[in-house]
Order: structure tokens, then C-alpha cells, then sequence
């Protein structure tokens, strides 16, 4: 059939977007893809029996796509045939809910997705469509053989493109907003999962490169992390030893070049490594040697994700305290030649006056990918208390500053710990120069427990730096002349988020330099009452418009 025959017959109404959600009760797979459509429905008005569709939707590619969609999950023979599926027992070509109901014995990796859409949802849809005997009918999920592992990860994609599809119908204003509310509902699963094989599934589901969600590969870091916490949260609660961290032989480390006064470039044994060092008092070494094992494990666990992140290896315990060991990828060597560019900090970018400043498109770029690094440590519930230029590194640079910026690494974790009370703090630094990216409520001799809010506002510190491109300490220079140490007080440190906020969002200097996204991200780590705190929904938001923005 050719495609104006086909839009000829079709048409975009209620019981067309209802056969779709039945046939996916065909597949266990079915849960962001079934989420997605019934978001999409919604949208464009369809949802409901006797609606007219939103203004400017081309209604009969819609309904065609809904229509492919529908005989790709619906027909027995097109599955068995196309994509190697057989019913578990047997079953007529075109398959009937009402007749056959299989129940499932398995778990899969989208059983937690699925619950973004309630049974009662399906349950209405349905029964308003007489697809189902009345609407407190719930059709039992079809279970299917897979004899082609692969070919049923084709049908999965297939049906996800259809479903990208008809968000590609959708204006900018309503695509946009349609993203967002699935990120939203993502998030909010994420946030009430407690259950570790639930967040390992949620996980897996998200790495799905066909899911068609801006930030799923975000989420899918945070499900991996908040995971690993609860395994390493399960595992000391039943007093047995935490997940695999290493106590490396100090012997075979060697120190080849400082980065920062904590980050060395290094080699274990012949394997290029960066070194932290983690100084603690010796009367507390005991007590933190718990908390350097959980990170150890909670950064091994991150290897395979799309952090922002080193790779961790293992530790070693020496007399001050401890050195945390992180994998460096080989270095990228100049062709034809046996030189390479060494790797570099962030803060030696912004302090060199031999590079230009980048392009807008590429600093946005290295703050989305910071920022979305540290959303998932804290959708994880650890906070890394120590965000600031010098701690960002570029592990394989070249001599193209642009695409470097393209692969930024968080380090600095000398003093990350969970985001719980009665933790033990590190005492502060007493150096002017540092401090500056410290909350002023985590100064002076009595300090709070350290919080999100104050990990937001080093990262809020962080994004001028990337604005402006320039070191902190210049760029504070009239409110507090850190690099005249005698001279700074108290109430300098005090005053400064106030200072930073008149000119960075009120004076709207962020917005000038990176755009309005980049101005509302940065809004949220320095709120008008400095002591705010976002919630997270509202920083993957914040994210979701940013990573928008076509980008390098």
C-alpha cells in the first residue's frame, strides 16, 4: 500500500491509540515504550474518547505509525517470523487477550519501568474502548519464547522508533515538554526505588540506546550508583566485608608528576594511574578506613557508566592516611611521533593565557557533563564536597583545547562521603584560595554538617568559572581579594553567594555569557536564600533544558 492510500484509510482517534496499549501487554518489555505512548497520547489529546487532536499534529501519519505499530506487536506470524518469537504455548495467528492469558514466572529488565503506568490506567483506557469485557477487565501480560536474543532486541527497538516517531510530530514547545515529563517520572521511580534488583533493572532499561530519553543515560548512572550504595548499605548492616575494594601494595605505585597538592600523575606498577591523596589525623584513620572501602567500591562500580568519572582500583593505607588509585586511560599520542600531551587540571586551563577562549557550544557542553556527574552522585545520596576547578581533569588530552573540553573527569575525592547526619567532617583547609568554592555555612571554627546545598553552590562556582573562563579567585577579586590572604575576613566569605547571585542571575551575567539554560542550572545552586536546596526533580529539569541546546 503506498503511503497516500495508506493515510487515506487511517485516522487518529481514541480506539486507534487504545489497540496500541493492548498490544503492547503482548511484550515485558513493553513499560517505557507503553509510559512514553500514553505521555504522547495525552499531549496531542487523544487519550480520551470524543477529543479533537491538538492544532498542527499530522493526524494521519500519526495514526499510521500507531497502526504499524499495533500489527508489529499484535500479529503472531509477524513476530514468529520477523523477529524469531513463539507463544509460550500454542495460539491463533492474530492473538485474542481474552483468550489467551500465559502467566510470567520471570523477571526482565524493564519490570520496574512498567510500573510508570498503573494498572488502573490501562484498566481505564481499555474499558472505554470495549478492547476488553468491561473496565475492570485487566488483561494478563502474553509471556514469548525468544529463540534470537538479538531479534527480540530488534523488535524492541523497532517499536521504539515508532514511538520516536510520534514524538517527532510534535512542535519544539511540546516535544521539550513531553521529555521532560517522562525524565520527571524516570526520576521519581528512581527516587522510590529501595530495592536493588529493581534499580539494577531500571538500569539496564535505561541503557537501551533506542530509549529515546534525553537523559536516560543520566539516570541510568544514577540507578547503577544508588544500587551499589544499597549493596554496600546491605553488606555492612550484615556485618560482612563491603564490596570489592583493593588494598593495593604501596611498593608498586610510583609518583611521576603533581597535578594539584592531593592529584599525582602516577603509574601502578607499569599501568598509568591518578593518585589522591587523602590525609586524615592518625587518631581517625580507624574510623574512616569504612568510608575510603565504600568509595573505592562505589567508584569501581561506575567503570562501565557514562560518569564523568576515573575508573577506581583500589587503595593504600600509609601514615597520614590514605591514596585512592585511579585507572588513567593511555595517554593520546601526537601521530607519528612518541610524545603526547600530558594530562591537565580544569584550573591550569583557566589560569594559562596561551589558550583562547573556547566556544559557547563546547563550554556548555563541559558544564552539562560536570553537572550531570554530580546529580547522580546525589541522586545516589553522596555528596563530594570538594567541587572545584583544580579537581577536574582531562585524562587523554590533545592538542585541540575544543575536544578536550568534550571529556571532562570529576577527581577530588579525598573527602566524598554519604549524604546522611552524624558524619564524620574533615576539618577546612584555612586557605583563602580554596575556600572560595566552600559554602560559607561549612567556614569558620563551628561549621554545619556539610549538605547538598553547600556540594550545589561549589558547583554553582564551578559553571562561572566555565562562564567566564577564568580562576575563581579572579573572578571574585572585588568582593574578596583571596590572593591578598592577610586581608580577607569573615564577613567577605560570608557576603560572597550574595555578590555572586546579583551578578550572575540578577544582573543576569550567566545568561549574557552561556545562554538562558545555563542561567536557570546556575540559579539553582545559588538560590536567593543561600541556604535553599533544589530538589532534584527540579535540577533534572534544569538539565533537561540545557541538554537540549544543540551542542558539540
Amino acid at each position: 500500500m503506498d503511503p497516500g492510500t495508506a493515510l487515506a484509510v487511517v485516522s487518529l482517534t481514541f480506539q486507534t491509540f487504545a489497540g496500541v496499549v493492548k498490544a503492547f501487554e503482548l511484550i515485558s518489555e513493553a513499560g517505557n515504550m507503553e509510559y512514553r505512548l500514553v505521555e504522547w497520547a495525552r499531549i496531542v489529546n487523544v487519550d480520551r474518547p470524543d477529543t479533537q487532536v491538538i492544532p498542527g499534529l499530522n493526524a494521519g501519519l500519526a495514526a499510521l505509525l500507531l497502526t504499524q505499530l499495533e500489527g508489529t506487536l499484535s500479529s503472531a506470524e509477524v513476530l514468529k517470523q520477523r523477529y524469531k518469537l513463539e507463544l509460550i504455548v500454542a495460539g491463533p495467528k492474530t492473538l485474542d487477550l481474552e483468550r489467551l492469558q500465559i502467566q510470567d514466572t520471570s523477571e526482565n529488565a524493564n519490570t520496574v519501568v512498567s510500573k510508570l503506568i498503573s494498572p488502573q490506567t490501562r484498566q481505564d483506557i481499555l474499558g472505554r474502548s470495549k478492547k476488553v469485557k468491561a473496565a475492570s477487565a485487566f488483561p494478563k501480560r502474553m509471556w514469548w519464547a525468544a529463540f534470537d536474543k538479538q531479534k527480540f532486541s530488534l523488535l524492541v527497538a523497532d517499536c521504539t522508533s515508532l514511538v520516536d516517531s510520534l514524538y517527532m510530530l510534535l512542535d519544539t514547545a511540546n516535544k521539550s515538554h513531553a521529555s521532560r515529563i517522562v525524565s520527571d517520572a524516570l526520576h521519581d521511580t528512581l527516587q522510590s526505588c529501595e530495592e536493588i534488583g529493581d534499580l539494577e533493572h531500571l538500569q539496564a532499561a535505561l541503557q537501551d540506546e533506542h530509549n529515546g530519553i534525553g537523559l536516560s543515560t543520566t539516570l541510568s548512572a544514577s540507578a547503577g550508583l544508588k544500587a551499589a550504595v544499597l549493596s554496600l548499605a546491605e553488606r555492612n548492616s550484615a556485618e560482612r566485608s563491603s564490596m570489592p575494594a583493593e588494598l593495593l601494595d604501596s611498593t608498586l605505585i610510583t609518583t611521576t608528576k603533581k597535578l594539584t597538592a592531593r592529584i599525582s600523575l602516577g603509574t601502578h606498577d607499569v599501568t598509568p594511574v591518578v593518585i589522591e591523596e587523602k590525609q586524615v589525623p592518625h587518631k581517625m584513620k580507624g574510623k574512616l578506613r569504612s568510608r575510603v572501602t565504600e568509595l573505592v567500591s562505589l567508584l569501581s562500580s561506575s567503570e562501565n557508566s557514562t560518569l564523568a568519572t576515573l575508573p577506581c582500583v583500589g587503595y593504600t593505607e600509609e601514615s597520614l592516611g590514605y591514596r585512592l588509585i585511579f585507572r588513567l586511560p593511555p595517554l593520546a599520542a601526537t601521530a607519528g611521533q612518541n610524545t603526547s600531551v600530558e594530562p591537565t587540571t580544569l584550573l591550569h586551563m583557566l589560569s594559562s593565557t596561551q589558550t583562547a577562549l573556547p566556544p559557547v557550544e563546547h563550554r556548555l557542553n563541559l558544564a552539562l557533563h560536570l553537572s550531570k556527574t554530580i546529580f547522580s552522585f546525589h541522586s545516589a545520596g553522596w555528596l563530594h564536597k570538594d567541587i572545584r576547578s583544580e579537581n577536574i581533569i582531562f585524562a587523554s588530552p590533545n592538542q585541540n583545547q575544543n575536544q578536550n573540553l568534550l571529556n571532562p573527569l570529576l577527581c577530588g575525592f579525598s573527602f566524598a562521603r554519604r549524604d546522611q547526619t552524624g558524619q564524620i567532617s574533615h576539618e577546612l583547609s584555612e586557605d583563602p584560595a580554596r575556600d572560595i568554592y566552600r559554602h560559607p555555612d561549612a567556614l569558620g571554627e563551628v561549621s554545619e554538617g556539610y549538605k547538598r546545598y553547600m556540594d550545589c553552590y561549589g558547583l554553582g562556582c564551578l559553571l562561572i568559572e566555565i562562564a567566564e573562563w577564568a580562576p575563581l579567585r579572579k573572578v571574585v577579586r572585588k568582593a574578596v581579594d583571596v590572593e591578598n590572604a592577610a586581608g580577607v575576613r569573615d564577613d567577605e566569605f560570608a557576603a560572597l553567594p550574595r555578590w555572586l547571585r546579583k551578578r550572575y542571575i540578577e544582573d543576569e551575567m550567566a545568561g549574557f555569557r552561556l545562554g538562558k539554560g545555563f542561567a536557570e542550572l546556575l540559579a539553582l545552586c545559588m538560590p536567593v536564600d543561600c541556604r535553599d536546596v533544589c530538589t532534584l526533580g527540579q535540577f533534572l529539569d534544569a538539565l533537561e533544558v540545557l541538554s537540549s541546546y544543540k551542542l558539540a
